[in-house]
């Protein structure tokens, strides 16, 4: 996470970053590194027999004439694996074959024909450990229970276990023991005050001492080591949480396995790592008991089961909502609600039907959100005072699902609604939340002064909670603002620090939309190249994420961003898409602006074109899309159209009509208080060319 996050700070710097890593790094994350604009993965090869030849005579630099016998036995053994050749001369140097000195080495060849090297690496490394004294391998074994890296005092609450009465400084003269035999290493600095913290040497001779431990011993140690875990932690347990989780696991203490996984994915919630979350989240649900729903309200170890399903289950749908896993988000509320009604949680199912609103919304299915939103509030009205919270939540998320279909007379009713209520009992999220869609509809309406001071003490909110993933959603609205006002550069700025923000916290649902909007914003700065860079870019995201609705304005800065380069047939193409997806989730505004934009597209085009089982020419589109902004009252979208419908007019000859229309434009910009618009427009419209610009929005 923190060369990605350097890598991305210093995407403009002339700076070359060469990471090592082991292949257990892509288990766990496949496409590390991918997203970055240039990234080179190199696979590290075996050593040729050369460089083995060259690393044995390093290795025993220290005597004069190294046997031509023994140089090829080791190289012709070790497969051109460098652990393999320094783990085999440790043999030789323990069974005497290389006796070594201060200053001098040297090789007994007569002890060639005794010595017997096993095939593999882990059976020389489990042989060095054979060879070592009883007590030094009883004590490499159980510092392997607790870890490639660990500590002297989980090692001697081991020993504890076992009745073997060893003092600290006992345990560590058998630690400097090992460690003088270049087992384990010393570190520096340890994670516990007061404990001395050692690391394996390798992975491999880890898991091979790890392996030598009785499995009827690793149950007991696994134990110990959590619980020693949990002592030691104090305030920082949070931080532990999923190695605590791992040894009870290992322990056969599923129970307190999941707890503990429960734990640790709300840790890295908190700490804005979803795909770490995601993983301890599932591992919880995975060791829950299988219990059936179907249970009596006095079956009190089901209910316990089922209180957790629901927190698991919450926490795991917002992380895959992050993540725009938008088909698991949506399984995991739906499982929450299951659980929350095994538990008798009347709260709980409200917020998971609210939960998948959110969800749903983020997909672009705008009818389903406002219809799970309406489920929410119906489920919370019947459960009273205690779901309070819950009703307010469930009365924005149903305003934001008018917002997004275009009703904002619903929207604002809906909005104040829940912010009177929010305030009421004292919730500053909830506050936030019903400050941000009340700026939305007051933008769309035009009341610019409204919708500034809703947006302020939405953001200071989000900034006195530290919410990180709505500060940057925050900041994506106020660069739609900005750039609906026409101040494309200001919006471009906020939309970058609201990338930077999605970044951050791996919120890649966020980071999808406000890149779109930022494509939106470029092309009306004119940069039409990279937008459409940005542009496909999000769109193939998008698609596999499944997702629909708002990539209908993305396939319209598309359109507009190819229509800028003359790339009048991808231009077509684009807009079809815009419009066909806008109509599926039957979203006004959407369809507005895809109107629009079908019409600037085809005033290119020699001939009216099918739309649909329609054949439509320009004068329609834009028809279409000034009808639906009068219907909704959304004065600044309708002076937008106006504006490109006068360029066409004018284009086509008919200048007064195009002039009529120009001035009607301006004067809504200036009624709406949006000077920058009015300022764009200060020219003759007969001075202007109709390939000036083709952004609707400039």
């Amino acid at each position: 996470e923190l060369i990605d996050h350097l890598a991305r700070e210093c995407r403009h710097a002339l700076l070359l970053i060469v990471c090592l890593a082991r292949p257990s790094l892509f288990e766990r994350r496949s496409s590390w590194g991918q997203r970055q604009a240039a990234h080179t993965s190199l696979e590290l090869r075996p050593l040729s027999e050369e460089n083995s030849h060259q690393l044995v005579m390093e290795i025993l630099r220290k005597v004069d004439q190294i046997p031509p016998d023994l140089q090829d036995m080791i190289v012709g053994r070790v497969g051109g694996n460098p652990l393999y050749i320094e783990e085999f001369i440790n043999v030789l140097i323990e069974d005497g074959v290389v006796v070594t000195g201060t200053e001098q080495w040297r090789v007994r060849p007569e002890r060639l024909t005794e010595i017997r090297i096993p095939p593999t690496l882990v059976g020389v490394l489990q042989a060095r450990l054979d060879r070592l004294p009883l007590t030094e391998r009883e004590m490499l074994q159980r510092a392997s229970v607790v870890g490639r890296v660990f500590w002297d005092g989980a090692v001697k609450r081991i020993c504890e276990s076992m009745d073997e009465q060893m003092n600290r400084g006992e345990v560590r003269a058998v630690l400097q023991a090992l460690c003088k035999k270049e087992l384990v290493f010393r570190r520096d600095e340890s994670a516990f005050a007061g404990e001395k913290e050692y690391a394996f040497k390798h992975a491999i001779l880890h898991d091979a001492t790890y392996e030598s431990v009785l499995r009827r011993l690793r149950r007991v140690y696994h134990a110990q080591v959590a619980a020693w875990l949990v002592e030691r932690s104090g305030e920082r347990m949070g931080e532990y949480a999923g190695l605590i989780g791992g040894h009870y696991e290992l322990a056969g203490e599923m129970a307190q396995a999941a707890g503990w996984y429960g734990q640790a994915g709300k840790q890295a919630r908190s700490t804005y790592a979803p795909d770490v979350a995601i993983g301890y989240y599932q591992k919880a649900l995975d060791l829950l008991p299988d219990e059936p729903f179907e249970v009596s309200q006095a079956d009190t170890t089901s209910e316990v089961y089922a209180v957790q399903r629901v927190v698991l289950y919450e926490g795991l749908g917002e992380m895959l909502l992050w993540q725009a896993r938008y088909a698991d988000a949506a399984e995991a509320y739906a499982a929450m609600r299951v659980a929350a009604e095994a538990d008798w949680d009347i709260v709980a199912q409200a917020r998971g039907w609210n939960g998948l609103s959110r969800t749903q919304d983020a997909q672009g299915d705008y009818p389903a959100a406002l219809e799970s939103a309406g489920r929410a509030e119906e489920i919370a009205r019947g459960a009273g005072a205690a779901a309070k919270v819950e009703l307010a939540r469930a009365l924005f998320r149903k305003g934001w699902g008018f917002y997004r279909l275009g009703d904002t007379e619903a929207a604002l009713a809906l909005g104040e609604h829940a912010l009177w209520l929010s305030i009421e009992l004292g919730v500053q999220r909830e506050m936030a939340d019903s400050l941000n869609l009340l700026g939305g509809v007051h933008s769309m309406l035009g009341h610019r002064g409204d919708a500034a001071r809703a947006n302020a003490e939405a953001v200071s909110l989000y900034q006195k909670l530290g919410d990180q993933e709505r500060i940057g959603a925050m900041l994506n609205h106020l660069g739609e603002h900005a750039r609906l006002r026409g101040d494309y550069r200001a919006a471009a700025a906020l939309y970058q620090e609201a990338l930077k923000i999605a970044y951050e916290t791996g919120n890649r649902n966020g980071e999808m939309a406000f890149l779109s909007n930022l494509g939106g914003a470029q092309v009306g700065m004119g940069k039409y190249r990279p937008a459409e860079y940005n542009l496909r870019q999000i769109i193939r995201w998008a698609e596999i994420a499944g997702q629909g609705g708002w990539l209908s304005d993305t396939y319209r800065f598309l359109a507009e961003a190819c229509l800028g380069q003359g790339k009048v047939e991808d231009a077509l193409a684009a807009v079809r898409r815009a419009l066909t997806l806008a109509q599926e989730v039957e979203a006004p505004p959407l369809i507005g602006r895809a109107w629009r934009t079908t019409g600037m597209v085809v005033a290119q085009v020699p001939k009216p074109i099918a739309i649909g089982d329609k054949t439509c020419d320009a004068v329609t589109c834009f028809a279409r899309s000034a009808q639906i902004f009068t219907e909704m009252g959304a004065e600044g979208e309708r002076a937008r159209t106006l504006r490109a419908w006068a360029r066409y007019e004018m284009d086509q000859g008919d200048m007064a009509r195009g002039r009529a229309m120009w001035q009607e434009a301006r004067g809504l910009f200036a009624q709406l208080g949006m000077e920058l618009e009015v300022g764009q427009m200060a020219c003759h419209p007969k001075l202007l060319s109709a390939t000036e610009d083709v952004d609707d929005d400039h």
